[in-house]
């Protein structure tokens, strides 16, 4: 197996253009706080930090999920599957 290093300088621009991809989790500063938000353009993600308001288990376990969804019609009830399928994501900076 090949082993890489990143340095660390050109670590946070390598994780703003795989956001430019698909999904970044990251932790960002908010507010004099740090949180894991998705990673949009103009934020900077944060490479060194102590603590974040939240953790990141809150993305894979949300607090609420939709179970499932249904509509009253003249027949009765119409019932529909919940949520759709995840996507793809990076969670960059879990310690």
């Amino acid at each position: 197996m090949e082993k890489r290093l990143i340095k660390k300088e050109i670590l946070s621009d390598a994780i703003r253009r795989i956001s430019e991809e698909m999904l970044v989790y990251a932790p960002v500063r908010e507010d004099g706080d740090v949180f894991f938000r998705v990673l949009e353009e103009g934020m900077e993600p944060l490479i060194d930090y102590s603590n974040s308001k939240n953790a990141p288990k809150n993305i894979f376990f949300p607090h609420t999920e939709v179970m499932m969804k249904y509509t009253r019609t003249d027949r009765g009830m119409e019932i529909s599957g919940g949520g759709g399928e995840a996507k793809e994501a990076v969670l960059f900076g879990v310690r």
